[in-house]
């Protein structure tokens, strides 16, 4: 049985040697992310247990052509993306517009590009209970590729350049997504209610 502190490159090598429970140790590891990412990407619009399940056969599937030394992290939420994306197609749940949004398909290329990180969120707004329900609902409200970056970043502690690689956009795209995001939210969240 494979150990649980292994490496994510370690319990691969064991998977592709045909141990099982090596692969039954990334799920488990992984299967609360790529279910909060689904949720958090897909919103209403997605069978969250039809995406994580899709997810980890695709990687299964592929796990022969992973490369190791590569980050596993960013290579499952990889998958996640697509499968996530192919679901919203499928569904047409979503208008065309839309899709291409969270396909991370911008091409206003302006000022913000250039723009590192702003300022965290005020740490007023996670004093009460009230304030982080009033934070939660206004990032439902944000563009679908806003919440995605928003989601990578804190829940996940992914960098941009890890986010960039996932969404297939460019370290300045994931950049501006997350100083938009942030500029949204600071302006709905400092807005009398």
């Amino acid at each position: 049985m494979a150990d649980d502190t292994r490496s994510d490159d370690d319990l691969i090598k064991l998977c592709l040697d045909g141990d099982n429970d090596a692969f039954s140790v990334l799920v488990r590891r992984y299967i609360n992310a790529i279910y909060n990412y689904s949720f958090r990407f897909g919103g209403i619009h997605v069978d969250h247990e039809d995406i994580v399940q899709e997810t980890f056969i695709k990687v299964w599937k592929n796990l022969p052509k992973y490369n190791l030394g590569r980050s596993f992290k960013n290579w499952i939420f990889s998958i996640a993306h697509n499968v996530t994306l192919d679901y919203l197609r499928k569904k047409s749940s979503l208008t065309f517009s839309e899709v291409n949004d969270l396909k991370g398909d911008l091409t206003d290329n302006n000022i913000e590009d250039n723009i590192v990180d702003p300022e965290p969120l005020a740490d007023e707004i996670f004093e009460n209970k009230d304030g982080q329900r009033r934070l939660s609902e206004e990032i439902k409200s944000l563009r679908p590729i806003f919440r995605e970056v928003l989601f990578l970043h804190y829940d996940q502690g992914l960098t941009f350049s890890e986010i960039a690689e996932i969404l297939k956009i460019s370290l300045n795209t994931a950049k501006s997504h997350h100083f938009r995001a942030i500029n949204i939210l600071h302006k709905k969240l400092s807005a009398p209610k």
